[in-house]
């Protein structure tokens, strides 16, 4: 290198400071770059080429688009013309073995263009050098040949390759093998650069070894290269090729020019393979600048999946077509079962998939052109000789007159029916539909809707003119040429059938827009009234600010607040009272504030009236009197008034006597004033003072007459005037000594009933002393009643009275208003009636089911027996006398009769239970016993500890013969032993006794692990059963206590409901209340009661999983144990020489077994467990069910009481 930059002298398009990198777009090649791809050699003998298609699911195993199927005795002959350097070359066979042995023979014959001159570099080679032959492995995808072949550069070859035998042993029909490629490895150690012996070349070649470059560059599959073997062979390749290979990566093939540095392979396009991506991958087609497509060959039409490279065209069986095979014949459909195209002869090709005809001809469509196009009519089946005919629907469809979707011929009449159009109608459609107008005989005639913005009834033929399109009976409140319009007294969008009713307030709307009450105008669009003076709202339904009283009819008038007296000039809307400030009061605030009277502007003055007798709070704002209810009078209204007696406040009236003779009193007293002020007058004016108006009236027309006579030129006219006046005097005087006279009489009959006045006057005033005497004597009686302590018998009648008199109003109430509580009672009695029909059946269904259970729970408990106990835990039924009996208590009775009581000293079936634990834990201490005698017996010897562990190891280490040879030599072993042995009998002696107590011990073990188990199997079976009676007899006591509560309550709210009978209706809608209130518990404890019983299903399932496992433990614990019981067995009564070295696999078994035992345990717990579990979701869920069952059972006792009540009142009792 350049001893200033150290930059190495590169070759060719190598670059970088050591030559290490390469220009863009070239690479180092591979050692397998010289690939020969055997698809491509010279085939004979039989040889094919076998295409395989990449797959996505299966790796790429081989190079190039498949493989060379070669026979036996077929030939492969590769031509090679592209030797780059003058060396050695290992020659390298890629195939994949299609039979189970190795191909045995396979001959390789080097053919050169001529004689090898000898100063060439290849000149040592000879003839023999270039026959070879190698054999093929069945377990190998590759074969090295064993001798390199020295190739020259610039020279042509052709390596012939011969597969002459598969099997030398016997003939294989059909004997094949696939061939992928041939490669061309340079051999490393024919290089310079790995043999020139100096250090650098040394190591070069060591570490080639070493990282065994080499092999790893053979195989198609090649394991990642290391960086170690990249730059060995990055320099074999600068030196083989002089420098770098360019890439020429295709440019419709690859995604760059650029390409990998070790190998040179290019990045590919989908479905593009080879070095440069020059080709299709197999199975694909079109290579162009998107890659390549799949050929999608159908299997049941091609002959394989592959297709031709340019124009993707399968290779097609007889009968299949179509590119992909996957199509019939023209005229055919159905693949791959192709059957003729049925068109009635109107179609040429029908769908290859349905087989619809295509392009039916003669106006025909359907399946098998077997019937007329719309439009046309007739019948077009093969052989009938009709054929379809244009629709005159008025006209044919190529006129522009067809207004039709089809037509049919009556097959009776003969008669062309048409199916017509929207808005067509008549039998050839020349006629508009209704909703339609128009005239579709006429050229380009048509018939359009009418323009009522869909506001006609369109099946109505007068809802518009068929001719003008005029509408004529608009609907959804609309009018109009078009119903374009809302109608008088609606508003809104016509065109949405949006038109609603004007909602005017006719108090705020002026008078000429509301006819009447509720039809009024308003405006079409907005809907807005027209309203009176002052008065806003779209529907003139209120005052506008500060305006009041819109039930004047006029509109709405100021509300007129005093500006001082008032927080603001607004006032309420409806009563038009000012919002006064503290002190004021009034309508307007100009007076005196509530309870205040007296002027606000100098000085108001409370209002001081007696709260007792007053009718309203509020005195005269003027005045200050009060306002004083009936029988009260007084200023303060804090006295009875007349009429009334009593002591204020409790006034009450008089007697109706009283009544009477005031108005005879009130009468006369009136006469009396009367008379009193015509005295009055007399005694002033004297008797004429009455009549002195006619007396002037008199003298005036006397002055009148007098005037006249004493005119001196009096005139006729002047005389008959007198003579009028003196005729009018005459009357009057007449009249008016009439009058004096009826006067006479008067005072003459006045003077009559003044005597008569005083003699009536005398007696009232007797019938007054009278009744005060009658007063006075009846208080003196009250006064006695009252000294001879009758406690106020007067008040208490009176208190009675006036309870009466308020018991009549309120019963006149209760009948006469509404609401009123008798209706109110009417109202709920019907409701309760009518929920009683609704849910009697319900009620009925769940009572009946609900009292079944019962039945079912009673029936259960009444067949509790522990019969079934007793025979599980003693093998013999319950009902044995004691003395028969295994055991007593549970089922059992004394002699004099009564029941064998439980305990501690009773053969029962809890004692019998305790017993079987007490067995099976003497049953282990047994089992622990023997193992410690089987200890004790191998200690006998006096082995020393290392012995024992020694022959213990070869114990455990022994196996039993797997193949009869193995037996035999076991046996010629054994023999050989025994044979060496001496003393044999006196071993045999000495060892008699230990096997015979061994076995011994092997049987009490066997013995006690039975009895275990039987223990535990029946202490099972007792606590199971236990359980069971356990839970039934609680089941039973828990049913019979809340039945007695149940009962006790409901007795409570019987007597609560017969103690409140006078509130009756307020307790039925109570009752209604908690009937609602219990159908939601119902349904609460019913889903409650669901999910506990899928929460004991899962733990059921559980339980029963738990079994199965302990079923599984204690039958993997039997197993085991007798199996390791056997296998000692086997190896004392084979090795009974050596049975005293076996003590460190009986402490190995013995581990093992209280292993298992301790499993067995620990599973069992675990079961016990879950069985807790369930049996608590067990009592859980039958609380649940117990409580619904007596929530049911009350329920049904408050409906019973509901309907006593009813029919209580009902009946009036």
């Amino acid at each position: 290198c350049s001893m200033e930059t150290g930059q190495c002298r590169c070759r060719s398009h190598v670059v970088g400071r050591q030559c290490a990198l390469v220009d863009s777009g070239y690479f180092f090649m591979a050692l397998d770059h010289y690939t020969y791809e055997a698809e491509l050699a010279q085939l004979s003998m039989g040889a094919t080429v076998l295409h395989r298609e990449h797959t996505e699911s299966r790796p790429v195993t081989w190079t190039g688009t498949g493989f060379a199927k070669v026979p036996e005795r077929g030939v492969l002959q590769f031509q090679i013309n592209n030797i780059p350097y003058s060396m050695e070359y290992d020659l390298v066979i890629r195939y994949e073995p299609q039979f189970p042995e190795e191909w045995e023979k396979v001959s390789i014959s080097i053919i050169r263009p001529g004689p090898i001159p000898t100063s060439s570099p290849c000149g040592n080679t000879i003839p023999a050098d270039d026959l070879l032959v190698t054999s093929l492995p069945s377990g190998f995808r590759y074969v090295v040949l064993p001798q390199p072949v020295c190739l020259e550069h610039a020279v042509s070859y052709t390596i012939r390759f011969e597969f002459k035998r598969y099997s030398s042993r016997e003939r294989i029909p059909n004997a094949n093998i696939l061939v992928d490629s041939i490669v061309l490895v340079p051999r490393y150690s024919s290089m310079e650069m790995f043999i020139a012996g100096d250090s650098a070349s040394i190591r070069r070649k060591e570490t080639f070894e070493r990282y065994r470059c080499h092999e790893n560059s053979i195989p198609v599959v090649k394991p990642t290269i290391t960086d170690i073997c990249a730059k060995l062979i990055s320099s074999m390749s600068a030196i083989i090729q002089n420098g770098a290979l360019p890439c020429q990566c295709d440019p419709q093939g690859s995604l760059s020019s650029e390409c990998e540095l070790n190998g040179g392979q290019c990045r590919c396009k989908p479905r593009v393979i080879g070095r440069q991506c020059q080709r299709c991958a197999p199975g694909t087609y079109g290579f162009g600048p998107v890659g390549c497509q799949a050929c999608n060959c159908k299997r049941e039409g091609s002959y394989n999946t592959f297709c031709d490279q340019l124009t993707g065209q399968c290779q097609c069986r007889a009968g299949a077509f179509g590119r992909q095979c996957r199509e019939c014949q023209p005229g055919h459909w159905g693949f791959p079962s192709c059957q003729p195209c049925h068109c009635n002869g109107l179609a040429e090709s029908c769908d290859q998939q349905t087989g619809t005809c295509l392009n039916c001809r003669g106006n025909t469509v359907g399946q098998n052109c077997e019937r007329c196009a719309a439009g046309y009519y007739g019948n077009p089946i093969l052989g009938s000789g009709d054929q379809c005919r244009p629709c005159p629907c008025p006209g044919a469809l190529s006129t522009g007159q067809h207004f039709a979707t089809s037509c049919y011929q009556d097959p009776g009449t003969r008669q062309v029916v048409c199916n017509c159009d929207e808005g067509y109608t008549g039998s050839r459609c020349e006629e508009c539909a209704p909703g339609y107008y128009g005239n579709p005989l006429l050229p380009d005639g048509r018939c359009l809707p009418c323009m009522c913005h869909n506001n006609i009834d369109v099946n109505d033929p007068q809802s518009c003119d068929r001719q003008t399109g005029q509408c004529l009976k608009c609907l959804y409140n609309t009018e109009g040429a078009r119903c374009e319009h809302c109608r008088l007294g609606y508003y809104g969008d016509a065109s949405r059938r949006s038109c609603r009713k004007c909602t005017c307030n006719h108090l705020g709307t002026r008078p000429d827009q509301c006819p009447s009450k509720d039809e009024c105008a308003c405006d079409r669009s907005t809907g807005q009234c027209s309203c009176l003076p002052n008065v806003i709202g779209q529907n003139c339904n209120r005052c506008a600010l500060n305006y009041w009283n819109l039930d004047s009819g006029s509109g709405c008038v100021p509300c007129r607040c005093t500006s001082i007296n008032s927080f603001t000039s607004k006032c309420n809307e409806f009563t038009g009272q000012c919002h006064c400030r503290p002190g004021f009061g009034g309508q307007f605030c100009t007076d005196c504030q509530e309870n205040y009277w007296g002027n606000p502007n100098v000085q108001c003055r409370v209002c001081d009236c007696d709260h007792r007798g007053v009718a309203t709070s509020q005195c005269d704002r003027v005045t200050g009197h009060c306002m004083c209810r009936q029988g009260v009078s007084g200023v303060r209204c804090d006295k009875c008034a007349r009429g009334f007696s009593g002591q204020f406040p409790d006034c009450y009236p008089c007697h109706q006597c009283f009544g009477d003779w005031d108005r005879i009193v009130q009468d006369l007293a009136a006469q009396t004033r009367s008379l009193v002020e015509r005295a009055s007058e007399i005694r002033l004016t004297g008797v004429s003072g009455f009549y002195e108006s006619n007396f002037r009236g008199l003298e005036e027309k006397l002055l009148q007459a007098q005037r006249i006579v004493n005119a001196r030129n009096a005139t006729a006219m002047a005389v008959a005037e007198l003579m009028n006046v003196i005729r009018d005097l005459r009357n009057q005087i007449s009249g008016t000594t009439n009058i004096l006279n009826g006067l006479e009489d008067v005072l003459t009959a006045v003077q009559n009933q003044n005597s008569g006045a005083s003699v009536e006057l005398s007696n009232l005033e007797r019938e007054a002393k009278a009744l005060n005497l009658s007063s006075k004597e009846l208080s003196r009686q009250l006064d006695i009643l009252k000294h001879s302590n009758f406690l106020g018998a007067y008040d208490s009648i009176r208190n009675s009275y006036d309870q009466s008199c308020q018991a009549e109003r309120m019963v006149n109430r209760s009948t006469v208003t509404f609401p009123s509580i008798i209706s109110a009672s009417a109202g709920t009695r019907r409701k309760t009636e009518l929920l009683m029909r609704t849910r009697k059946d319900d009620f009925n269904r769940k009572n009946a089911a609900n009292r079944r259970a019962l039945n079912d729970l009673a029936a259960k408990v009444q067949t509790l027996n522990l019969k079934n106990i007793n025979e599980k835990v003693c093998g013999a039924p319950g009902d044995l006398p004691c003395a028969d009996s295994p055991c007593g208590g549970a089922g059992c009775y004394e002699d004099d009769g009564t029941k064998h009581c439980g305990g501690l000293n009773c053969n029962g079936a809890v004692a019998v239970a305790d017993t079987s634990l007490d067995r099976a834990q003497q049953s282990e201490g047994e089992l622990q016993r023997a193992m410690n005698e089987v200890e004790e017996l191998f200690q006998k010897e006096g082995a020393d500890p290392d012995s024992i562990e020694m022959v213990a190891s070869r114990v455990l280490e022994l196996s039993i013969p797997a193949s009869p040879q193995q037996i035999r030599y076991l046996a010629e072993e054994i023999k050989d032993k025994v044979s060496s042995l001496s003393n044999v009998d006196t071993i045999l002696d000495q060892t008699a006794d230990d096997v015979r107590k061994a076995d011994q011990l092997l049987q009490d073990a066997r013995r006690a692990r039975s009895r275990a188990e039987n223990v535990k199997n029946t202490a099972e079976a007792v606590k199971q059963a236990l359980e069971e009676a356990s839970q039934a007899q609680h089941a039973a006591q828990s049913a019979i206590s809340r039945a007695k509560g149940d009962i006790e309550e409901t007795d409570q709210t019987l007597n609560g409901i017969r103690s409140e009978t006078v509130s009756a209706e307020r307790e039925l809608m109570k009752a209604m209340d908690r009937l609602a209130q219990l159908d939601n518990r119902i349904d609460a404890l019913k889903m409650k009661r669901a999910n506990n019983s899928l929460v004991a299903l899962r733990a059921e399932e559980t339980a029963s999983v738990a079994r199965e496992k302990a079923n599984e433990a204690k039958q993997m614990l039997e197993g085991q144990l007798s199996d390791k019981y056997k296998i000692m067995r086997g190896l004392i009564d084979r090795k009974s020489g050596t049975v005293f070295d076996a003590k460190h696999r009986a402490e190995s078994l013995r581990d093992e077994a209280k292993q298992l035992l301790r499993d067995a345990q620990e599973k069992l717990e675990r079961l016990n467990d879950l069985e807790g579990q369930y049996e608590a979701n067990e009592q859980v869920l039958q609380e649940k069910a117990r409580q619904l069952d007596g929530l049911e059972d009350k329920m049904k006792e408050i409906l019973t009481a509901i309907n006593q009540q009813i029919q209580i009142y009902n009946t009036c009792q």
